[in-house]
Order: C-alpha cells, then structure tokens, then sequence
C-alpha cells in the first residue's frame, strides 16, 4: 500500500491533471492507504487516466530527444521493455521512436546498459512556433499519457569570422 502512495505522489510531483472522475478515484486510493480499504482497479484506472503535460524547447530543424524509457527495475535487474504508442504526431515536424541500449547517468544502476526506447522529435527547417506530441508508455497494466508542448526556436545563424589578417602570411596571388 505504501507503494501505491509513493507513486501517486510521483505522478502528482509531474504536473498530473486528471479528469473528475479519476480524481474521485485518487481520493478514495489516498483514503485507502491511510486506512484498510484496498483499491487495485480503481487505482488502475486512475493512474489510466493521468495526463502528464511537459513543455520543450528546441532548435528548428535539428533533432532532440523528447523522452528515454529503459527497462531496469529498482534492483538494476532487467526488466521488460515499456510499449510507447504514439496518440498525436506533430504538425510541423517528425516523431521517430528508437529501440537501442542506454546507461543511466546516475544512481544506483548507473552506468548499467540496458535495453531502451528513445522518442526523437525533429522540426521541419525554418519552422518556428508551437508543436505538440501526444504518446502513452504501456507497461503491464499500468498507461502513463504525455501531451508535451514544444516550443521551436530558430537557430542562431553561425557566427561569421573574417580572418586576422596580422596572423594571416599568406600572399594574395
């Protein structure tokens, strides 16, 4: 049950709206833990419900990674592989999901490569302004919605140098 708590707590530290229904629902889970009501499909659904909304800002043109969902459990043992299902695609970019292997950069399972699925999101060049994704990660029976927000800036044109011509002993010709 405490396990149950300290989730909800997560999911409520990532900006979590839910529709009134499911908040319904997380009320009589936080009543469950603190009392001996048990609530295994209500929990379920409401975590089901649960939009995560994020805001990213990138560079026209030039790809970034949205997301990386590896599949280490706690104990750093292997674990399966989370299913991403792509809800909205962009409309003024590209979506790409990437399976490969990846290394947590700290904690306890650092430095421990395991199997992992990336979301990349590329702008077309020149865009600049608002897009949005939506996408779910699926593990088990547990469904974690996003709606992220991107925002696409133009990329600084290069810095153009003219040559020092004090360091320069080449001769015109």
């Amino acid at each position: 049950m405490h396990r149950v708590a300290r989730r909800l707590n997560e999911l409520d530290s990532r900006h979590v709206v839910r529709s009134p229904a499911a908040r319904g629902l997380r009320a009589l889970c936080t009543f469950a833990t603190a009392g001996a009501l048990v609530c295994s499909t209500p929990l379920s659904t409401a975590l089901a419900e649960a939009v995560l909304y994020r805001t990213l800002r990138v560079q026209t043109g030039k790809p970034n990674r949205v997301a990386v969902y590896q599949s280490l459990k706690p104990d750093c043992s292997r674990g399966p592989l989370a299913e991403i299902r792509v809800k909205k695609m962009p409309g003024y970019g590209t979506l790409v999901v990437r399976r490969g292997s990846s290394k947590r950069a700290s904690g306890p399972c650092a430095a421990i490569p395991a199997p992992a699925q990336a979301i990349f999101y590329q702008s077309r060049d020149g865009f600049s302004g608002q897009d949005q994704i939506e996408y779910e990660v699926v593990l088990g029976k547990t469904v974690e919605r996003y709606t992220v927000s991107i925002l696409v800036e133009k990329t600084a044109p290069p810095v153009q140098r003219t040559p020092d011509r004090r360091l320069d002993d080449s001769i015109d010709i």
